[in-house]
């Protein structure tokens, strides 16, 4: 597993990973065991992505 947020990487910036974040959720259909599926994300990264996905999800709940 990359050691470094992958989020703060994609901004040339250089923060340890804290989390390993299943890049689709699992309850988006997302596989729990692909490592391909799978990134490092600092705490703050992975708050923000959780939140974005929760939303998402209860914005188009009625919609599916």
């Amino acid at each position: 597993m990359y050691p470094l947020c992958a989020e703060c990487a994609r901004n040339a910036l250089v923060k340890p990973g804290e989390v390993v974040d299943h890049v689709i959720e699992i309850k988006d259909g997302g596989d729990p065991w692909d490592p391909d599926n799978l990134q490092t994300l600092c705490k703050e990264h992975h708050q923000k992505k959780s939140g974005d996905e929760i939303r998402k999800r209860k914005k188009n709940k009625g919609f599916k």
